[in-house]
């Protein structure tokens, strides 16, 4: 199974799901056994920068940008190089409320807006938090690809 295919299934076994005032995203209940082997691959990376909500919500946002990107360039064959490309194309929330529960939503979240401050130079609130969550982003995102471009060259 190639990289599209995997990230193909990760988003059919994504949902969206209710909890409290708001939404997130989650593995189905139930799935596939290609599914499980997915999971429990992706599960290793859940640990890093600690905040679910944004490890899963990240993962549904680069499966839709590599799948549609497959569909785009009218095949299925999305190499690693190119996976990593893709995720340059995540972005961050544009809403500041969004991006302060972001901040808040793990104490990790802080070394992105230190490292916005300080590798950027960036002086006002807004756009360090900005280019924190984009840090974020492409951290996680590359993580994620790496994990599947593993278990994609396990499954070929």
């Amino acid at each position: 199974m190639n990289i599209y295919e995997h990230f193909k299934l990760i988003n059919d076994g994504l949902e969206r799901r209710t909890r409290g005032n708001g939404e997130f995203t989650a593995f189905k209940t139930e799935f596939s056994d290609e599914h499980e082997a997915i999971w429990q691959k992706l599960i290793e990376t859940q640990t890093i920068g600690g905040d679910l909500d944004f490890w899963y919500t990240t993962l549904e946002s680069l499966a839709d940008i590599i799948t549609d990107q497959a569909s785009i360039e009218g095949g299925k064959q999305i190499t690693e190089e190119r996976a990593h490309e893709l995720v340059d194309e995540l972005e961050a929330d544009i809403y500041t409320t969004k991006l302060c529960k972001w901040l808040a939503n793990h104490p990790d979240h802080v070394n992105y807006l230190t490292q916005a401050i300080t590798d950027y130079g960036i002086t006002d609130g807004f756009s360090a938090l900005t280019q924190a969550q984009q840090l974020a982003l492409e951290d996680v995102g590359h993580q994620l690809v790496d994990a599947i471009s593993e278990l994609a060259q396990v499954t070929a």
